[in-house]
């Protein structure tokens, strides 16, 4: 199950689930609040920052993924599943066909094999268990940010980042693609100094050393990769900007 929330229509989507009756997942809805059970052991510090929750010169569109198969490789330390087993109940049929290189013809272009494809029997393979591909936990994907005023972004990132600690599904997880659109300019390293990382290692070590040599915006990193929010670098990202020198 994908949920789309377009951030500037939110209250206006809110009103529509009210109205409908309608309950997504695990989540209750009640006089125009989404309400989720708070998750145990986060240990998370909410920071009292009165521009959390504005941010007019920003959009942000974002969903939360629920079941997700993933190729991504390393996987992200904390958002997957661990793999198990599935059952197919459908009978399947494959025919097993030999390839013999009957002889070799010498045409006006260079040398050219004639094959000869003979049918040998058909493999049937029965209802049966197999070993699930990983999956990624529940979280939240951000689609897309547009922003144009000083901290709007930040603030976005972080309203997104806690609706993920407050769903007991995601414990706030948040996952994105960072992508150069120009070739010449990417938000990796926005992303990076609010505490998310890549899951392409190299892209780290390219962070880390741009952000210790003062991190600016004119010699950035521009390259386009996956990255995930740790556990660990929540409550930075959330204090980030902030007074409390998290």
């Amino acid at each position: 199950m994908i949920i789309r929330i377009n951030q500037p229509y939110l209250k206006q989507a809110m009103q529509e689930i009210i109205l409908n009756g309608l309950q997504l997942g695990k989540t209750t809805v009640t006089k125009g609040k989404v309400i989720y059970p708070t998750p145990s052991g986060m240990n998370i510090k909410i920071p009292q920052n009165p521009f959390l929750n504005s941010y007019n010169q920003a959009r942000i569109q974002y969903h939360k993924e629920i079941d997700c198969d993933t190729l991504l490789h390393p996987i992200p330390d904390g958002y997957t599943k661990d793999m198990g087993l599935g059952f197919c109940n459908r009978e399947t049929k494959e025919d097993l066909i030999l390839t013999i290189a009957k002889n070799a013809i010498k045409p006006e272009f260079g040398n050219r094999f004639r094959d000869l494809k003979v049918k040998i029997g058909e493999l049937i393979t029965p209802p049966h268990l197999y070993l699930k591909g990983p999956q990624l936990r529940p979280h939240y994907y951000i689609d897309e940010l547009w922003s144009t005023g000083k901290n709007t972004g930040t603030n976005a990132i972080k309203d997104v980042v806690l609706h993920s600690v407050n769903d007991i599904d995601t414990q706030g997880r948040v996952m994105l693609e960072a992508c150069s659109i120009d070739g010449r300019t990417s938000p990796v390293g926005f992303y990076y100094k609010l505490g998310f990382r890549a899951t392409d290692p190299e892209t780290n070590n390219r962070c880390a050393k741009w952000l210790a040599e003062g991190g600016k915006r004119y010699n950035a990193p521009t390259n386009s990769a996956t990255m995930y929010l740790p556990k660990e670098n929540i409550q930075h990202c959330l204090n980030y900007g902030l007074d409390t020198n998290a």
